[in-house]
């Protein structure tokens, strides 16, 4: 049996760490730097313990070849993937989202009363959630509009928890206390979304790198996308970004992170400054 200090006793030889990087990046688009061996390497070490391995290149071998080797990924992408997110994170894009974006989707819209957004990576739900909150705000769903909100990740850990609703103090910390106590019930130590929340939001397990399943996502007026493709390799990011490009509608709009950039996608997408925020829109 393998002790608690099998990261450090067995060690993940560099020639290990590059296939095993190799391998996550081409399935999941997240690459880890040279400078994130030690990360990669703490992140591995209990799972191969828990599974009586004795090393890094057995659990690579079940990655590369074993029957399981699928689901055994997935339980490698719960454990890879970073949760950093909280509601109302970078406030100020759901302000453009409800005051600029939308009221322009409406003015521009002839027959079809439906407003479409995808939170394209929502880790446990804080971001898709907070749109459906600012929308119910709007009261866009009482003038008659059809809002229909699609939530993915690609780990599937995050998506039952997300399905939930309920989360912890600090994940609520940015939250105006107006939404608290509109749209939360507070049980113990715990916020648990009220059921007008989230019945506005559909979760949906996708890889952004994925053509198949991006391709399902189609017509979408907004995309959230921020802080994820900072993970990706530059093949990755490409693809992702071609994908998303696809699912939204001509004119439709992308949010990334305030420190992503788009130089070498101006062929694709505009960059429209609103507030001293920037947006990309669909060319």
């Amino acid at each position: 049996m393998m002790s608690d200090t099998v990261g450090q006793r067995v060690g993940l030889t560099e020639e290990t760490f590059v296939k095993m990087r190799n391998l996550i990046a081409q399935k999941t688009g997240i690459y880890f730097h040279d400078n994130k061996k030690y990360l990669l390497e703490m992140k591995l070490a209990r799972r191969i313990k828990e599974k009586g391995l004795s090393s890094y290149e057995e659990y690579l071998h079940v990655l590369s070849s074993r029957p399981e080797r699928e689901e055994e990924f997935r339980t490698l992408i719960d454990l890879i993937v970073t949760k950093e997110t909280s509601f109302f994170r970078e406030p100020a894009q759901f302000r453009i989202l409800t005051k600029h974006l939308i009221p322009e989707i409406l003015k521009n819209r002839n027959t079809r009363r439906t407003i479409r957004m995808w939170s394209s990576a929502c880790s446990t739900g804080e971001e898709p959630y907070t749109m459906a909150m600012v929308i119910l705000e709007e009261g866009l769903p009482l003038r008659g509009w059809d809002v229909y909100i699609l939530a993915s990740d690609i780990n599937e850990r995050f998506l039952m928890s997300a399905r939930e609703g309920r989360y912890e103090t600090y994940s609520v910390r940015n939250t105006p206390p107006r939404y608290l106590k509109k749209y939360f019930t507070r049980r113990e130590d715990e916020y648990v979304l009220k059921r007008c929340v989230r019945d506005m939001v559909s979760f949906k397990r996708i890889n952004l790198i994925d053509p198949v399943e991006t391709g399902m996502v189609k017509e979408m007026d907004v995309v959230f996308c921020r802080n994820v493709l900072i993970y990706f390799n530059d093949d990755a990011r490409h693809k992702a970004i071609c994908h998303i490009h696809r699912s939204l509608s001509d004119g439709g709009y992308l949010f990334l992170g305030f420190s992503e950039l788009m130089h070498e996608y101006h062929h694709m997408f505009r960059p429209v400054v609103i507030d001293g925020s920037t947006v990309y829109q669909k060319i």
